[in-house]
């Protein structure tokens, strides 16, 4: 069994959202299938049943992204409903604090 999951790198429910967190570099960047397939297990349907889905791109300060809708079949859903957002972090500003 393989313990990489491709397609996000965190995510989290709070307050009936769950919130993915994807960190990246690159100027375009999809959102793949898999992702679908991950939270569709049975074990994860109690807790997401109904809930909103918002998929975050974390990008380098003064980035911007892209992401092209995905023709997946399995991306229906996601397209449908969840929303995207970005937010700009600064690694070397986290150390000031």
């Amino acid at each position: 069994m393989s313990l990489k999951q491709e397609g996000f790198d965190s995510f989290t429910v709070v307050d009936g959202v769950l919130y993915i967190f994807q960190f990246t570099i690159a100027d375009s960047h999809s959102i793949k299938g898999g992702l679908v397939d991950f939270f569709s297990r049975q074990s994860f349907q109690p807790i997401l049943q109904g809930i909103e889905w918002r998929f975050i791109f974390v990008i380098p300060p003064g980035g911007d992204i892209e992401c092209p809708e995905s023709t997946d079949a399995r991306m229906k859903e996601f397209w449908e409903g969840g929303k995207l957002f970005s937010a700009e972090i600064d690694p070397a500003k986290q150390d000031e604090g």
